[in-house]
């Protein structure tokens, strides 16, 4: 997962992870008239993709991937799916992980929902990446 500040991005890797990745594609539409209350005019197409972490941690990294989730800026989640592509998506949190009673002392399963919104992607080289002049730090 990639945290990106005005001071550049903050990483953090969740090697012990499964990513279940639903992709969907939702459509903008225009307002109907008040007198054709059926008719639905679609104008654009966007991807509103459901991203579920199923995560194996331990008792003390529980309370830094919640501080990270948590943390100003805008979130990515970097993964490789069908095998060899690497997909980095922009999300939003729609559901934090819990805490089992397992995992406050042993090692135990944890699970989060993420969100990810977005009309088109592009591959973000996160060696050479630079904040755009002028973008605040985002809270979630």
């Amino acid at each position: 997962m990639i945290r990106v500040r005005i001071t550049g991005p903050s990483f953090l890797t969740l090697p012990d992870c499964r990513v279940d990745y639903a992709p969907k594609l939702a459509w903008r539409s225009t307002p109907s008239p008040e007198t054709m209350p059926w008719f639905s005019h679609r104008v654009g197409v966007y991807h509103e993709d459901s991203i579920d972490l199923t995560v194996i941690l331990a008792a003390s990294d529980y309370q830094a991937l919640v501080d990270f989730l948590a943390a100003p800026g805008a979130l990515y989640i970097e993964f490789t799916w069908a095998g060899t592509e690497v997909l980095q998506l922009p999300v939003s949190v729609s559901e934090l992980p819990p805490l089992p009673d397992d995992l406050r002392e042993y090692i135990a399963e944890t699970s989060l929902s993420l969100v990810s919104s977005y009309e088109t992607l592009a591959p973000i080289d996160w060696d050479d990446y630079e904040v755009p002049a002028g973008i605040e730090d985002i809270h979630p």
